[in-house]
């Protein structure tokens, strides 16, 4: 479903000395709904439900919202007020994830997405297969975004979280808006994911 609004997110961590950034996506049929409830709602499942299941070497430094259609807008940001780590035991290597497939109900695989969460904890992993009970706290992380900004209920955003499909989006007669589609399911995968870019001495 095409959103008339569409705000991109990008939440900032520290790990072993690299940052490193989560990108999502969000919209929303209001013209007048603030980005700052929409950054604090999704920091606050943040700290209820991601620091239980991520290393203590994984610091949130900020989150950045910006408004993307219909007008480019400068990014809004919002820094913890205190600091805000994960409380798990130490991690692993570096460029490990945790891996949430976002699904639209759409085929093809511009209307599906995926979020990489770094801190992965080296006894949660095992035969690179996450745990049962780290997918425990996984699955309340994506059930505290899902019930914010997937359901419609009491206590659910305005905003729905979705999947941008950038290439889309340039096509003739496409707009950032008609090429993001709100997300039907978020759930964390059994298996652990890689991301190379995140190994120390090899990139960002």
């Amino acid at each position: 479903m095409a959103k008339p609004r569409v705000v991109q997110v990008v939440i900032n961590y520290s790990l072993h000395g690299q940052l490193c950034n989560n990108v999502l996506h969000f919209g929303t049929d209001g013209f007048e709904e603030l980005i700052a409830p929409l950054l604090s709602d999704i920091l606050a499942c943040i700290t209820s439900s991601l620091r239980p299941a991520v290393t203590e070497d994984l610091v949130v430094n900020s989150l950045l919202g910006r408004e993307l259609f219909p007008v480019l807008k400068d990014p809004e940001e919002l820094t913890p007020g205190v600091v805000t780590q994960g409380t798990g035991l130490p991690g692993g290597v570096s460029f490990s994830a945790y891996l949430f497939q976002i699904k639209t109900g759409l085929g093809g695989k511009s209307n599906r997405g995926r979020i990489y969460i770094p801190g992965t904890i080296e006894n949660d992993v095992q035969l690179s297969r996450v745990s049962d009970a780290a997918m425990v706290k996984l699955v309340a992380f994506a059930s505290c975004l899902a019930n914010k900004f997937i359901q419609r209920g009491a206590g659910s955003s305005p905003w729905q979280i979705g999947v941008l499909s950038r290439k889309k989006s340039l096509e003739v007669g496409q707009t950032i808006g008609s090429a993001f589609n709100v997300a039907t399911v978020l759930r964390p995968v059994k298996e652990v994911a890689v991301m190379r870019s995140r190994r120390i001495g090899n990139g960002n």
